[in-house]
């Protein structure tokens, strides 16, 4: 074999081998590995990507993502690898440029397992001219349970920015209720659908997710059932506003070393919020 040839090249003079190229739970072989490669540069041509442009793409260690790198190579469209690990921030730094965002027949991100800051949205939809964006929320044991929709987001960006903070209402075809909400509107999430699994004896999905729901249906998660700080009787969830305050500077919350109560002492720094951040 050539030394000369790239390693690229060294994968397609082997296209007919049925020798593997990659081993691991499953072995893929060479013609295997090309016929992936030709699928994935099918697809680049599906978005409209130009020969000679980067195409930024999260990547991991997979057959898929191997064949994608081929086929950019090949097809003069070298792929610009972002590690999954990266923040926002830094994704953003290096696809800045790259024209990555404007994917030709994009029309709906979905998210989740997070709230997007209203500022965050404003930017996406500035970037995005025309995509709709989704949040969902559900479980292994089925998704989606309840869901943010497009127009949810629209209505945040007009005047609404509260509902970022939910996970939306019911998901078609969901019925969803709280089980035995506290004083302050806290229950856990019961969610009954054609589409869940692992139902209790009663019909019921069990989430142990804990929130409250307004008038309007839509749901807010503060935590999960089991997780809280009990204060004097009170109970406080960790994931809601129940440990939060809001100050107009730096405050620090600073737990008594003596148990009191009957409780552990549990101490917590509070940090202003950045302008446009919660």
């Amino acid at each position: 074999m050539n030394a000369c040839l790239t390693w690229s090249e060294l994968v397609l003079a082997r296209r007919d081998s049925t020798a593997p190229a990659l081993t691991g739970e499953r072995a893929v072989s060479y013609a295997e590995l090309i016929e992936l490669a030709a699928a994935a540069a099918g697809w680049l041509d599906e978005l409209g990507f130009r020969e000679g442009g980067p195409v930024p793409a999260l990547l991991d260690t997979s057959a898929v993502s191997l064949a994608l790198v081929i086929a950019g190579s090949c097809t003069g469209r070298p792929i610009a690898p972002l590690g999954p690990r990266l923040t926002a921030r830094e994704i953003a730094g290096c696809i800045t440029g790259l024209r990555a965002l404007t994917i030709p027949g994009l029309r709906l991100l979905q998210y989740g397992s997070a709230p997007i800051r209203p500022a965050t949205l404003a930017r996406a939809v500035s970037a995005l001219p025309g995509v709709r964006f989704i949040n969902m929320f559900g479980q292994t044991e089925g998704s989606p349970i309840a869901c943010l929709v497009p127009e949810d987001h629209e209505r945040a960006l007009t005047g609404r920015p509260d509902l970022l903070a939910s996970v939306g209402r019911a998901a078609p075809g969901v019925e969803l209720r709280l089980e035995n909400p506290d004083g302050n509107g806290v229950g856990e999430v019961l969610a009954k659908g054609d589409h869940l699994f692992k139902l209790a004896e009663d019909g019921w999905l069990h989430t142990s997710d804990l929130a409250t729901m307004d008038a309007e249906g839509y749901v807010y998660l503060v935590g999960r059932l089991g997780v809280r700080i009990k204060r004097g009787g009170e109970n406080v969830h960790p994931g809601g506003g129940g440990c939060a305050a809001r100050a107009p500077g730096r405050a620090r919350g600073r737990g008594d070393r003596r148990a009191r109560r009957g409780t552990r002492p549990v101490r917590a720094r509070l940090r202003r919020a950045e302008r446009g951040r919660p």
